[in-house]
């Protein structure tokens, strides 16, 4: 009778583990090239001025605000 450490090795379970790491990698590139692509440039450089922009509403206006529409009080159009 075989043991069970001898059927999961011979079972050739490692190639998930490969394709796993395959697709990670093909992620994480991506991710990386698409932070560092020229054209995002005037997005991040927005963004990163956004906390100190003193022309910037601080309050959360109820178009911007996470609550349903249905479920707003005042819902006239």
């Amino acid at each position: 009778m075989k043991s069970l450490t001898d059927v999961v090795s011979g079972a050739g379970l490692s190639v998930y583990a490969e394709i796993a790491l395959v697709i990670f990698l093909i992620a994480f590139v991506g991710i990386v090239i698409s932070l560092f692509a020229p054209g995002k440039r005037r997005t991040y450089e927005h963004l990163r001025r956004l906390p100190i922009d003193e022309d910037t509403n601080t309050e959360p206006s109820i178009e911007t605000s996470a609550i349903p529409r249905f479920a707003r009080k005042d819902t006239h159009a």
